[in-house]
């Protein structure tokens, strides 16, 4: 099945986890340029995702995962790492968005992971705040992006 994505650039952030690696390869079969990025920039502000990639159709974030242990138990450093990546994912949007918004299409997924909702009761509560923090991020932007649907950009979680 032709999803017409041939030629389209996507950038996958987090291309070095078992996930991220998946969406970069399905990317790729379906004949898109992809612009695999580590998922250490989002210890950098997402400004290392940035740096020579300049037109973006597709932005698939896999965030990292979390520690294990309680939110008392995590040291403050781990815990601020932690929360940077839903700031990072929302730097890359914002680079990104106004040119997909130009083109008339574009497309951001979020991956992240069913604990977030509370879904099980295996996940720790870093787990939890992160996914709850990406999740209300990308609700926030299905909910920007619903405003200017007309443009051709679409978001997702």
């Amino acid at each position: 099945m032709d999803l017409g994505l041939n030629g389209r650039t996507a950038l996958v952030v987090g291309a070095d986890l078992p996930v991220g690696r998946a969406c970069a390869r399905l990317l790729a079969d379906e004949e898109m340029i992809v612009a695999p990025v580590e998922a250490k920039i989002y210890a950098d502000g997402g400004a290392a995702a940035l740096s020579g990639v300049e037109a973006v159709d597709v932005i698939v974030s896999v965030l990292p995962p979390t520690p294990e242990g309680f939110l008392g138990d995590i040291a403050d450093e781990v815990l601020i790492a932690s929360w940077g990546a839903i700031a990072a994912f929302a730097a890359i949007c914002q680079a990104f968005l106004p040119g997909m918004r130009e083109r008339g299409w574009g497309r951001i997924i979020c991956v992240g992971s069913a604990e977030a909702k509370g879904l099980t009761d295996r996940a720790a509560d870093l787990d939890r705040i992160v996914g709850l923090g990406a999740l209300g991020l990308q609700k926030n932007l299905a909910g920007e992006i619903g405003e200017i649907r007309h443009h051709g950009v679409v978001g997702t979680v």
